[in-house]
Parts: structure tokens; C-alpha cells; sequence
């Protein structure tokens, strides 16, 4: 059998702290290997919480990641809670960064002179060092379920040697 994901669809991930999360899938963006792209929302609930789809939607959004939902179905880390659907302001105003020199300096800290920032399904605009209009601009890189699961747990990105900027 097909897993089946589809944008608008709504997921419960239930973390190792006794707490549940929720995540919206609200694009596939091209501009990123068209991986999909999720809403993470702020809010820890109770393993025992049944949240309206209300609720969830009207929290107030973390952050932003690329990553392939049918993975996470696949291996059983998320699962399907409701349905939504999305609306272009879901999105329209989400911008994301990228550093080149990602990776390029194992275990230092450096400050990058050439980013890329871009919007879901825009292209790529480089902008050298990162005007502070995008600093708060949510990293880009395509996360694994996994990292996306130790996102939901500790709040900060998954990467240790991002460039600052």
C-alpha cells in the first residue's frame, strides 16, 4: 500500500518528553529539491490532548522546514491527525536562507559572506552577507524526519556549524 500525504494535511508527533506536537504541510517547494515544506507550531501538548483543528492552526508558528513527509509516515514518526486546507497567506510571506559555505568549515564557527534567501517555489536570490531584514528567515536546508523530530524537542535547528552571519 501507497503512503499517502497531501498538502493540508495535519500531523500529531508524539515526543519522547511525554509531550505531543503539531506540524502542517503547507507546500512542496520547487526552489529546494521539491521537497515539502512544514509549519512547525509552538505549542507542547499533553500525550492525553485532542487538540480542534482550530486550536493548532491558530497557534502561533515556530518555524518553518523543508523535509519529505512520506518519509516520516513511512517510518511511523508522525502520524496523520487532520486535514486543513492551505491558503496562500499559509505561506506567501515565509522566506528562507542559505549559507554556500555550509559544511565547508567542520566545527567552526564562521561568518558567512554569501547567502541566498528565496520564498517557497521563487528562485534564489544572492545577497552576499545577509542583510538583518532576514536574519530571523528560517534556515533552508532539507531536514530529515529525524532532525525535524529533534526540532519539535529542543527548538533549535538540527545543523551545529551553520554559518552565522
Amino acid at each position: 500500500m501507497s503512503i499517502q500525504a497531501r498538502i493540508g494535511d495535519i500531523y500529531r508527533v508524539s515526543l519522547n518528553d511525554n509531550t505531543t506536537r503539531f506540524i502542517h504541510y503547507i507546500a512542496k517547494d520547487k526552489s529546494d529539491l521539491h521537497s515539502d515544506v512544514i509549519r512547525i507550531f509552538r505549542r507542547h501538548y499533553s500525550i492525553d490532548e485532542m487538540p480542534t483543528v482550530e486550536m493548532v492552526l491558530t497557534d502561533e508558528v515556530e518555524c518553518h522546514m523543508h523535509t519529505f513527509v512520506r518519509y516520516a509516515l513511512k517510518w511511523g514518526l508522525w502520524q496523520k491527525y487532520a486535514f486543513a486546507p492551505v491558503r496562500a497567506n499559509d505561506y506567501v510571506n515565509v522566506v528562507f536562507r542559505s549559507s554556500r559555505d555550509e559544511g565547508k568549515y567542520p566545527k567552526q564557527k564562521v561568518v558567512s559572506k554569501d547567502w541566498e534567501v528565496w520564498r517557497i517555489n521563487g528562485r534564489r536570490i544572492s545577497v552576499g552577507i545577509l542583510p538583518e531584514q532576514y536574519h530571523k528567515a528560517d534556515i533552508g536546508g532539507v531536514y530529515s524526519p529525524n532532525h525535524v523530530i529533534q526540532r519539535l524537542l529542543t527548538g533549535k535547528e538540527p545543523c551545529m556549524f551553520y554559518p552565522d552571519y
